[in-house]
């Protein structure tokens, strides 16, 4: 399977949403306005099954690549097998808000007022990103 890379631009904001996986994990990335340097992050999900319970973030910080997912973080949603670039949509909001779409269905949500995204693949706030919230959704992209 080819490895995905997605990008989706906002005309308004000129933002760029990506969508890019490594040998460890998918990400899903936020630019700054009418940049492609990357102000927010979040993780997607792994193609891999999830079998680290933990290990020292550190080392990935080090080499600057993005770490795999760990059981401690993992919900039942993180490990996606077939996911293809087909799968993925986007819509934009207001001022910055955005959400990801996996098969037509909310994924994860980059808000103008937090630093990392939501994700349904997030069991607890962290290096990956938020746990996801309904009511972010609701209050940002209504």
């Amino acid at each position: 399977m080819e490895p995905i890379f997605f990008e989706d631009q906002d005309e308004i904001t000129g933002r760029y949403l990506i969508v890019e996986e490594d040998e460890n994990s998918i990400w899903a990335y936020l630019t700054f306005p009418n940049e492609i340097r990357i102000e927010k992050s979040c993780f997607l999900c792994s193609r891999n099954e999830i079998k680290i319970q933990k290990f020292d973030f550190e080392e990935f910080r080090k080499k600057q690549i993005p770490p795999p997912m760990t059981l401690d973080f993992a919900t039942a949603k993180s490990h996606q097998h077939e996911l293809t670039v087909d799968d993925i949509s986007v819509k934009w909001g207001v001022g910055g808000n955005v959400v990801l779409e996996l098969n037509g269905f909310p994924f994860v949500l980059f808000t103008d007022d937090e630093k990392k995204g939501f994700s349904k693949s997030v069991a607890k706030n962290g290096i990956y990103g938020n746990v996801w919230s309904e009511e972010k959704l609701r209050n940002k992209m209504d």
